[in-house]
């Protein structure tokens, strides 16, 4: 066994019989997976999903030295790099050959492990560094581009003198499944290239991002889609050839494969010499780690669409307002990364000149958040269009908010506005409690039973009558404009108070003092606001 070494150095150049087998995997301080390659899973013959926060040790051929590999895991946890031949019982085929190589990354110590197998006794060549990169730099953000970017950027100029990035263009429409167009041809979007020649201004211009291009089958692009395997080739296509004078003579197209979809492929290009087996290798660790990278922003936009067209598609019509009573409305969605939540409102007209008000926020930022809203915030609509009674209305809505699948909780706040009685009946379910401002600019906060939030099941709603004078303004709103991080809600409903009782102003101007007043745009809340003037 190898000494462990206290610095990073070069792998040996070297033969690696076995190239399928180049693995990496990226390690907690106590050798726990963190993140398992593709190569990982084929030369220890378990799977990502399987390993992970596993001990690593536990991963290694029967018959591991496991002193070497906990010395390994604990010189890695001092901040020295470990390299050396890891012994396996005679029966699981020849030694590994390891690396632990301690980094730092965004969100702590990490562990990066490269192995393979050493039949001839030899290490791997020098493809640690690009194997760190990949692990470390690709997949800082869930931006397509940005995965791109990084991407490229691991393999220029270290690994290759040109790389580019496609994706399925299937992928921008929010097609589940992408994968080939009629006839085998391929019809991709270009995200990223880089090239390291003197004027790489050339190139990107002759090889623009986000350039949408189509390769008939025949291609070796489409042939590495279609086959999900690298192809190695030595000539450009026509597109690309009649854009770019420089010379290329290797080509490496590699698919850009995870959870068992083929979402695209990396191209690599040298000018001298082309690729070998081990150089393949390297290419589809680094394309395997993109991939992953590439599909978890391809789930993310597919979410956050999805929830943004239920958000969109169920927030309320503008329904007239009986005589007597006017209302204005507000909705800002969350500014962190889903930009979704559960808050949801809704107008609803009833017999006899009265209006229902519903205001509510489903618990989360996410879709499962916005299928709840769009569930309950219908739910309400159809219960006020019965004309039941607020308490009875939350009743009901508690029922069902425990029957839905993933159990959500969500606060609620019902109203029935009669301007000609002057009198608002209402009911809340742990809502933020509404507000009344008065003509003369005072304002109250009106006492609720508060009553426990949607979903906790058992809980007994009951119905204040509120009444409320011409040229009074009943407030709703989620928590959203009242609460957020340094500021508790108590202190909030404060500042919309004072907001509230600055001279008298329109209702659309009211609603715009208030917003502009108390919300930031980067608060990660959504927020809504509702109004209703009397007289």
């Amino acid at each position: 066994m190898s000494s462990p070494r206290t610095q990073s150095r070069p792998w040996p150049p070297g033969g690696l019989p076995d190239v399928a087998a180049l693995a990496s995997a990226l390690l907690d301080g106590e050798g726990r997976v963190l993140w398992w390659s593709a190569g990982a899973a084929t030369l220890f013959g378990f799977t990502a999903d399987s390993t992970a926060g596993h001990d690593v040790r536990a991963a290694f051929p029967y018959g591991a030295d496991q002193v070497a590999l906990t010395e390994a895991l604990a010189r890695a946890a001092e901040g020295q790099v470990w390299t050396g031949l890891v012994s396996v019982a005679e029966v699981a085929g020849p030694p590994m050959m390891c690396r632990f190589e301690p980094i730092t990354g965004p969100d702590g110590e990490r562990v990066l492990m490269t192995a393979a197998r050493a039949a001839d006794g030899t290490p791997f060549a020098d493809h640690g560094d690009a194997l760190f990169n990949a692990a470390t730099l690709i997949g800082s953000t869930l931006d397509l581009g940005q995965t791109a970017r990084e991407t490229v950027a691991v393999a220029v100029p270290g690994f290759a003198d040109a790389a580019a990035v496609f994706v399925l263009e299937r992928l921008f429409e929010g097609d589940d499944a992408p994968g080939c167009e009629i006839d085998g041809a391929v019809l991709v979007r270009r995200l990223a290239s880089a090239h390291t020649g003197t004027d790489p201004d050339d190139w990107s211009s002759g090889l623009p991002g986000d350039e949408v291009v189509v390769h008939r089958a025949a291609t070796p692009y489409a042939r590495c889609v279609a086959t999900a395997a690298p192809v190695l080739f030595d000539r450009l296509d026509e597109h690309a050839a009649e854009q770019l004078s420089a010379g290329v003579g290797g080509f490496c197209a590699v698919p850009l494969r995870a959870r068992g979809l083929v979402l695209g492929y990396a191209v690599f290009a040298r000018s001298l010499v082309g690729f070998d087996d081990r150089d393949v290798a390297l290419a589809q660790e680094i394309a395997a780690r993109a991939a992953v990278c590439i599909d978890n922003a391809r789930l993310y936009r597919l979410e956050r669409r999805t929830a943004r067209t239920l958000r969109d598609a169920l927030l309320p019509s503008e329904p007239d307002a009986p005589p007597g009573l006017r209302i204005a409305h507000r909705y800002l969605p969350a500014s962190g990364r889903s930009q979704v939540g559960g808050d949801w409102y809704d107008m609803i007209p009833l017999p006899d000149d009265r209006m229902a008000l519903v205001i509510g926020d489903a618990m989360g930022h996410d879709t499962q958040a916005a299928a709840a809203m769009v569930q309950l915030r219908t739910a309400a609509h159809t219960l006020a269009d019965l004309d039941m009674a607020p308490e009875e209305v939350l009743r009901r809505l508690d029922g069902m908010a425990q029957r839905l699948a993933d159990a959500h909780l969500a606060t609620c706040l019902f109203a029935v506005c009669d301007p000609a009685a002057g009198t608002a009946d209402l009911a809340c379910a742990g809502h933020v409690p509404p507000l009344l401002a008065h003509p003369d600019g005072r304002t109250e906060r009106v006492t609720l039973p508060s009553g426990m939030p949607l979903g906790v099941g058992g809980a007994r709603f009951d119905t204040r009558r509120v009444p409320v004078p011409p040229g009074a303004t009943l407030v709703l709103c989620t928590d959203g404009l009242v609460e957020r991080r340094g500021r508790d809600i108590d202190t909030g409903i404060e500042a919309l108070r004072r907001t509230l009782a600055a001279p008298r102003r329109s209702l659309e101007a009211t609603c715009e003092a208030l917003m502009r007043t108390l919300v930031r745009r980067r608060d990660t809340d959504d927020v809504t606001l509702l109004l209703a003037r009397f007289g």
